[in-house]
């Protein structure tokens, strides 16, 4: 069994999504840009990048109020 990443790992991203029953929506704008958008209760995170794990991770960290480095 693998370690837990989910700034890497996208299953582990989505396992974190699945855990903390966010709601959720991930777009691409075909040029290799991802936003994710994640609600969690009534807070929500919006993040945007390359690399699809790790916006999901930051958008559910800022999300849950947690600061996340830019």
């Amino acid at each position: 069994m693998s370690r837990f990443k989910p700034l890497v790992r996208i299953e582990d991203a989505f396992q974190l999504l699945d855990r903390t029953g966010a709601e959720y929506r991930l777009t691409a704008d075909g040029k290799g840009k991802f936003i994710a958008e994640v609600q969690v209760g009534l807070s929500k995170g919006k993040a945007s990048g390359s690399a699809k794990a790790r916006v999901i991770s930051a958008a559910l960290a800022l999300a849950l109020g947690i600061e996340v480095p830019s």
